[in-house]
């Protein structure tokens, strides 16, 4: 009972107020972005439109978050300003105004078979959205959100700027120059709703994304509807994708743009509409801007359309103008990193080594170089590579029997001329950035978890399929093929799901999917031109099932979460007695971590640290008497220059109340048991971890008067 008198605690009716003002915004900001869509494009495709609407919002959030940021206004009193501000403007110049248009979904329902509607569509769309509606229930639970995606998210909510005030050695040296073109937008539904219960409305955001881009392309090379949105349901449903909806990567996000930037290309290269290159460099800029790795893809798919536009010169109109506008969108997503890199790493390329004669774009830092040292791992030899492959293509298996149709089909010109050459470049670029020497690591290492990278092609690959006349044998036993694949998908899903998870998990799963439906009904509503779904009314169903998710997960700070479930593979939970421990203790939590030299030192669980509502600070603390961070590496000497007493003067100095030490043990680690008096063991296990209260009252005993007074 204490717990539900609790939610109407002044801090919690505050998220509520918040999180109906974020979702205001969002609806709000989706609508000028539709209507921008429709204003831009003149073409009968809904689902082009509404891909286009999904790059000019993504986009948009973007650029408002460098402009934020960059300014030290990511805060709620600017953005809010900005918000009335855009709203007022929305409101006097007529953008709010739906704008005619002339093709809707009925007429796209009313052309898929009625068979097809009852025992595939209305199962899968209950599918994803229960995948939804499960990651809503979780915190971000992904191996690589809990050590980096969602710290840096996470960190620029907290400090309102790109220059967080975290620098440990380990993975930290260069996960803080990746691109974070991706994380951005997890922030963005932190920032908004003020915790990181929703952080994983980004990966519903892309996962939307994805599929209507997937679904316009194979509408683009020929397919007919049914075929279309049976290929696109597939890759919904199959592992590749599903696994990833609540783990907090960014690959979802990075493939949904890739795709639309080929999408647009290919119109543009058919239909030569300068609002089609636009979109398509703003796509590809966003890809970017999310992994580097994306100029392999740009770079092929950029020589085909280079050459078609050469060839083509005489009759293509493209102004100096439309080109210069496109450079800008594709670089202002981009350029803030290669900035940011070079401030904080002294190179735009940060980690990624590239070098130029003498110019050094990039380097690897000390405990990266470490990591690739590898000698007990053999690229390019056949049984490794081809175990590896088998590894990594185990969740997507049922594409790749059309992944294989598909490719004979471009052989035989089932795709013409330019657009059949782009796609197989666009295919080339990334099994070539997949199978590229620098990549060898990862891709033997973590074999298991690499379909992620080859997504784009697989889905290019299986999209290509094309035309297939309905009455022939071909297009029977791809639509019975299919029926079956995306069932087995499902059900496979639906199996794992019942048989690991939690009750609780899927408990609270059950009651949001629930409160989803009457969200989906006024959806279906809106789309037959019914008067019981405008705006305002959307916004007050969906604040239904997002306050669900807040009640629920603010009962018990995820800490059943993050001890039981598990979201794409399991992690090691050893923290997780040190973060329940945490959780009860007093407020204004100031936090150190620290762990000790590895070669794989991908294993700093610190995100959840942040707490729930991000109200903990994280920091590293250096014990050395020069007061900088060594790297994690052979060559570095990790012990000598370390001096207790002016590390635990620093402890005080920055107010310091808890140090954490994860696996391996550190140096700070047997420091702490051996001085009782200084530091009050809350859990752990001798040598190899643990969490300690800092003893504030001894600090006096350490400070000077200068530091005393301050």
């Amino acid at each position: 009972m204490d717990k539900w008198i609790s939610l109407f605690s002044f801090p919690l009716v505050f998220l509520f107020v918040r999180l109906f003002l974020a979702l205001c915004f969002l609806v709000l900001f989706f609508r000028l972005s539709r209507n921008a869509a429709k204003r831009l494009l003149k073409t009968n495709s809904l689902s082009v439109h509404l891909t286009a609407t999904y790059v000019i919002f993504s986009w948009s959030l973007a650029v408002l978050f460098h402009l934020f940021i960059n300014f030290g206004w990511f805060k709620p009193i600017p953005v809010a300003m900005a918000f009335l501000s855009m709203l007022a403007l929305a409101l006097t110049s007529g953008w709010l105004k739906p704008v005619p248009y002339h093709l809707g979904i009925p007429v796209w329902i009313r052309n898929l078979p009625l068979l097809f509607i009852i025992i595939l569509f209305v199962p899968a769309t209950l599918f994803i959205l229960l995948l939804v509606a499960r990651s809503l229930g979780l915190p971000l639970l992904g191996w690589d959100a809990l050590t980096y995606h969602g710290l840096k998210a996470g960190l620029w909510v907290q400090q309102g700027n790109y220059f967080y005030d975290l620098n440990p050695p380990g993975g930290w040296e260069y996960y803080r120059t990746f691109f974070g073109g991706g994380e951005l937008y997890t922030a963005w539904a932190m920032f908004l709703t003020g915790t990181s219960h929703f952080a994983a409305l980004a990966d519903g955001w892309h996962v939307a994304g994805l599929g209507l881009a997937s679904y316009s392309i194979a509408r683009l090379i020929g397919s007919d509807r049914t075929l279309a949105l049976l290929l696109t349901l597939i890759v919904l449903t199959c592992g590749t994708v599903t696994d990833y909806i609540g783990a907090g990567y960014v690959d979802i996000a990075h493939t949904a743009m890739l795709l639309s930037g080929f999408l647009f290309i290919v119109l543009y290269m058919r239909d030569n509409k300068p609002a089609q290159l636009l979109l398509a460099f703003a796509a590809l800029g966003l890809a970017l801007s999310i992994k580097i790795t994306a100029l392999v893809f740009i770079g092929s798919t950029g020589l085909v359309w280079l050459v078609w536009l050469f060839l083509n010169r005489k009759k293509i109109v493209l102004t100096n103008s439309i080109r210069l506008l496109a450079v800008l969108i594709f670089l202002i997503p981009v350029v803030p990193w290669f900035i940011y890199n070079t401030l904080n790493s002294g190179y735009p390329l940060g980690c990624v080594p590239v070098k130029f004669g003498s110019i050094v774009l990039g380097q690897m830092p000390p405990n990266l170089s470490w990591f690739f040292e590898r000698p007990d791992l053999q690229p390019f030899l056949w049984k490794t590579e081809w175990q590896a492959l088998r590894q990594a293509l185990n969740r997507p298996l049922l594409l790749l029997p059309l992944f294989t149709i598909s490719i004979f089909r471009i052989r035989k010109k089932s795709l013409k001329g330019w657009q059949s050459l782009l796609t197989l470049f666009a295919i080339a670029g990334v099994i070539i950035q997949y199978a590229s020497p620098g990549f060898s690591v990862i891709r033997l290492e973590w074999a298991g978890g690499n379909d992620r990278f080859l997504l784009p092609a697989i889905i290019l690959g299986v999209f290509s399929i094309g035309h297939i006349d309905l009455n022939t044998k071909l297009y029977k036993t791809i639509f019975f093929y299919g029926l079956i694949a995306v069932w087995i998908h499902m059900v496979g899903f639906y199996v794992r799901f019942l048989s690991s998870a939690p009750i609780l998990e899927i408990q609270n799963t059950l009651i949001i999917l629930v409160t989803f439906l009457p969200v989906l009904a006024a959806v279906c509503c809106k789309c037959f031109k019914r008067k019981c779904s405008s705006m305002i009314t959307l916004i007050i169903l969906g604040f239904l099932p997002l306050s669900t998710v807040l009640i629920l997960r603010q009962q018990d700070g995820d800490v059943n979460a993050f001890a039981a479930s598990t979201v794409l593979r399991k992690f090691p939970r050893y923290w997780v007695h040190a973060y329940r421990a945490l959780s009860e203790e007093p407020a204004s939590r100031r936090i150190a971590v620290t762990a000790g030299p590895q070669q794989i030192s991908h294993n700093w669980f610190v995100y959840p640290f942040l707490g729930a509502n991000l109200e903990n600070d994280i920091a590293y603390i250096s014990p050395y008497r020069h007061n900088r961070t060594v790297p994690h590496h052979p060559d570095y000497d990790y012990f000598s220059n370390a001096d207790f007493k002016i590390w635990y003067k620093r402890l005080c100095r920055e107010d310091i109340t808890h140090v954490m030490s994860l696996k391996p043990g550190s140096l700070e680690l047997d420091w702490m048991s051996t001085h009782p008096q200084q530091f009050s063991p809350l859990v752990g296990v001798s040598h190899h971890w643990g969490l300690y209260r800092v003893n504030d009252t001894v600090c006096l005993d350490y400070l000077d008067e200068k530091d005393i007074k301050k």
